[in-house]
């Protein structure tokens, strides 16, 4: 299975988070379901505009859980004078700053980056290692897997395009 925009991603923070050992979910939100699959989630509380990534774990920085909506890097603001949330749908504005007002650090990650970023600020241990963060070369270089886009390296210095993740070099071993 080959992720492509928002969803690979979204899949990247996710490996960042399980990685660090963090507790999050995500919603079934932009997935394709079928009718029936989609009435059966709605039953169960599936509603529109729930933010991509639920993190349960504190915030080291402010004690606060956090919600996370991912949008593919085309849609980061262009100015400073954007609106909050901008990119986000308005079911998905509203669900956020509600979260924000029950005292929820509520975040739109443009990107798999700007969202490791944004989760990094807040103290989560996600991001680039300690060794890559003590590298001289130009940072934040984001190396992926291509055998499912997932992130793989953080150093431009030894750029691994052609390195694969761990889960597909096992699949590719077995």
């Amino acid at each position: 299975m080959r992720l492509r925009g928002e969803d690979a991603d979204q899949a990247n923070v996710a490996a960042e988070l399980r990685r660090a050992g963090v507790r999050f979910t995500s919603t079934l939100n932009g997935v394709r379901l079928s009718a029936r699959v989609r009435a059966v989630a709605k039953t169960m509380g599936l509603e529109r505009g729930v933010p991509d990534l639920l993190i349960f774990d504190p915030a080291p920085v402010n004690g606060q859980p956090t919600a996370l909506e991912l949008k593919v890097e085309a849609k980061r603001p262009k100015t400073d004078r954007a609106q909050r949330f901008s990119g986000c749908e308005p079911v998905q504005r509203e669900y956020l700053a509600a979260l924000a007002a029950a005292g929820w650090n509520a975040r739109v990650g443009y990107g798999a980056r700007d969202a490791i970023e944004k989760l990094r600020a807040l103290g989560y241990p996600v991001g680039p290692r300690e060794h890559e963060r003590s590298c001289t070369c130009a940072a934040g270089e984001v190396s992926i897997c291509p055998g499912c886009d997932r992130i793989v390296g953080w150093c431009k210095r030894n750029p691994s395009t052609s390195e694969h993740c761990t889960d597909c070099r096992e699949a590719r071993d077995l």
